[in-house]
Formats: structure tokens, sequence, C-alpha cells
């Protein structure tokens, strides 16, 4: 029964000669959860993107884009940490790759992946451990019983990760949202879920 799938493969080997060369940071979103992924080229039916996520030739996939931009497709060959997916409808690669439609409101950023576990942060030399809500390669959002003042320094360490200094930019109930002076690398975010699930035993 490879047919389906062999079929898959060859039409996007086949896609047009129209291909974009880009380096950019998005979101996959899989049936296996949502992940980090690297956007290398983009056409009109079709994306290659680094990916960590385990996943095989006709599973559906969601891509998001730095720009907020979702596009639906379907994964057409996987080769380790690379996947090529195609589209479920042509689209239009200019108007993707415009950022936000001229929406000056609305700022590109780093892709934001759910978090579990925790993070030791030092503010005013005295150390405390907070809960994780989300992480991306330009910062986090922690869960705190009394966050800091919106501007404030702190040193983060998230087991799995190297230390970053960071500056806390919002802060609204229990949340609050923190930059990180020096952006994560790709491996350090797209390996992260993985050394973090190993190391809670999940």
């Amino acid at each position: 029964m490879t047919e389906p799938r062999d079929a898959l493969a060859n039409s996007y080997v086949a896609r047009e000669h129209r291909l974009t060369r880009i380096l950019l940071l998005g979101r996959l979103i899989a049936a296996t959860g949502e992940h980090v992924c690297r956007a290398r080229n983009i056409s009109a039916s079709g994306l290659g993107v680094d990916c960590t996520a385990a996943l095989a030739p006709g599973d559906a996939v969601t891509i998001e884009l730095r720009n907020f931009i979702r596009i639906a497709g379907r994964v057409a060959w996987s080769n380790g940490t690379k996947l090529g997916v195609k589209f479920d409808a042509p689209i239009d690669v200019g108007a993707v790759l415009r950022h936000n439609g001229g929406d000056l409101r609305l700022q590109p950023r780093a892709p934001r992946l759910p978090a579990t576990g925790t993070a030791l942060v030092w503010a005013g030399g005295r150390p405390c451990v907070h809960r994780l809500h989300d992480l991306s390669q330009s910062g986090c959002r922690l869960i705190h019983a009394r966050p800091p003042a919106p501007g404030t320094l702190v040193r983060i360490a998230i087991p799995g990760l190297p230390p970053r200094n960071a500056t806390v930019r919002w802060v609204r109930d229990d949340q609050a949202g923190y930059a990180f002076h020096t952006l994560l690398s790709f491996a350090d975010i797209a390996g992260w879920p993985h050394r973090n699930a190993a190391a809670s035993g999940r």
C-alpha cells in the first residue's frame, strides 16, 4: 500500500521550478504535537523544512511562519531531520513572505512552543524556581507567585538549555514574559522538547 505515498512524493519532486530560497523559523503542527521548524525554501506548491519531528510521507501538517500565516499540507518526503511538505492548495509566495500583509500593528515574532518544567531565575541576586508556560528562541513565559516588575534584569537557567540573561517585558497576574538578551540557536530550541522529556522520564 505504498502507491498513494509514492504518488505524493513524485508529485512533490515534479514541483514547479520557481523555488524561493529562505531561512525562516516557524512552527510545525502535526498529530505528534507542535514543533519548531526552519523553512529553507518555498514554492507555490510546497516547502522544504528542517524539523526533528518523527513524521512520515502522507502525514497531515500545518506550517505557521513568523508572519502568522498558517499553511496546511502533507509530508511528501522525509529524510532524517529534513522534510518536504506539499501544500493542500497552491499559495501566493510573495503574499506569504510579505510580513503581516502590511499591518504594522502586528510584528513578526519567534514561534512559541507550549512548555512544561521549571526555570531557575536570579533576580536581584536571589534565585527562585518558577514554572514554564511557553518557550521560544527569543524568550519565555513563566508562572510566578510574585512576578518581578517589567524592566527587571534577570538570569534564567532552563534545564537542557544554555543560561540566558533576560529582561522582564510584561507582567499579567501570575505570569511574566521574558526577552532573552541572546537568542537560543535553532538546534537548542528544536531539540529541547526531547531533552526535557527524557530528563522528566516521559
